[in-house]
């Protein structure tokens, strides 16, 4: 399957580092005294839709070697397996970790024995990445905004009304609540801003 647009010049450039290295092809080939080792390709992004046969085509362009040889096997969602020649040629790959381009970004994993402990560790991994993008999203919710911190810690402070400041006491009190916002964002984490005192208690009453 030849996917549109897609670059094989990483491809060619690994398998001949594979070659120079190893003295082997980057894929499983029969008959060529090769003992074929499995690996994991986990797809993080992606602009084709992802079957083992674009999966295949993915590798062909990221590792060399012929796409159909990979004998791409689909694990989940996201998640196929592929063999290669050897298990050295296996663990040269996991050491590069990931491949990123315009197209897609993928993560490479060591398989293992392929049995129970490798599914295991790879369900365990689907659900770590899950758990963070969900802690990422809750972390986002609970930042807070400037007119956040002003109206949870001054609102009830600033007096309006018939408690009103008179006017010749206005720019003492405009200073000491001044120092006070600056305090209470500096403990908040929050970047301070310039803001007029008179803005303060808009904020702080329409709120």
């Amino acid at each position: 399957m030849d996917l549109q647009g897609l670059d094989h010049s990483p491809g060619l450039s690994f398998q001949e580092k594979i070659w120079e290295r190893f003295g082997k092809p980057v894929v499983f080939l029969e008959g060529h005294g090769l003992r074929e080792s499995f690996l994991v390709i986990s797809v993080a992004r992606c602009k084709f839709r992802l079957t083992e046969i674009s999966v295949a085509s993915m590798l062909q362009a990221i590792l060399g070697g012929n796409a159909h040889s990979f004998n791409v096997k689909k694990l989940g969602d996201r998640l196929f397996k592929f063999s290669v020649s050897s298990e050295e040629v296996g663990s040269y790959i996991c050491q590069s970790k990931s491949f990123e381009c315009k197209h897609f970004k993928v993560f490479f994993h060591p398989w293992g024995n392929g049995g129970p402990q490798s599914m295991a560790e790879l369900q365990a991994w689907e659900q770590g990445q899950a758990s963070g993008c969900a802690r990422d999203s809750r972390n986002m919710k609970q930042k807070k905004s400037y007119a956040d911190v002003v109206r949870a810690n001054i609102g009830h402070h600033v007096p309006t009304g018939d408690n009103a400041i008179p006017v010749s006491a206005e720019m003492d009190y405009q200073e000491n609540e001044q120092e006070a916002l600056e305090r209470i964002l500096s403990d908040a984490g929050v970047e301070p801003i310039m803001l007029s005192f008179a803005f303060s208690r808009k904020i702080t009453n329409d709120f």
